[in-house]
């Protein structure tokens, strides 16, 4: 367990289609470093390397199940930011097609162990949005936690 509050996880939540990638791409353009969550231990063994490397603002592009969300905040105190992205139902369903091209109807049990990471989650954004209302609201949080990139 690492105790460093300098250092700000910022993790993003939500269901397929929510924009995560996009989020997370937008903070990997700034210059943060990205750790793709792979397994909860590749991916702690992934941001201790970061820290031990001397850097101090890291994106997460998921947490997947609440086991992984208690265990990235018991490993990690005081570090872990967890932001759930939620675009209405309608966008998300065009954002789907659009990466996969045919999808059948949205399942309302999809991803239903990040359902309980989201309702934990530090801060919500309402990504229905365009790209650059998403950065945008991204960097409000940002200012509000205090990371300068």
């Amino acid at each position: 367990m690492v105790t460093n509050h300098k250092v700000k996880i910022i993790a993003f939540v939500g269901l397929t289609g929510a924009g995560k990638s996009s989020a997370t791409d937008y903070l990997a353009s700034k210059g943060m470093p990205r750790v793709v969550f792979d397994s909860f231990k590749s991916t702690q063994d992934n941001l201790q390397n970061l820290i031990d490397a001397g850097q101090s603002h890291i994106v997460i592009n998921s947490i997947p199940t609440f086991g992984d969300y208690r265990a990235l905040k018991h490993a990690f105190p005081g570090m872990l930011t967890v932001i759930a992205l939620t675009p209405n139902k309608t966008v998300r369903y065009k954002r789907i097609k659009r990466l996969l091209g045919s999808i059948g109807p949205l399942q309302t049990h999809e991803h239903f162990g990040v359902g309980a990471v989201m309702v934990n989650a530090d801060y919500t954004i309402d990504s229905s949005g365009t790209t650059q209302q998403l950065q945008q609201k991204i960097d409000d949080i940002l200012d509000q936690i205090g990371v300068e990139l």
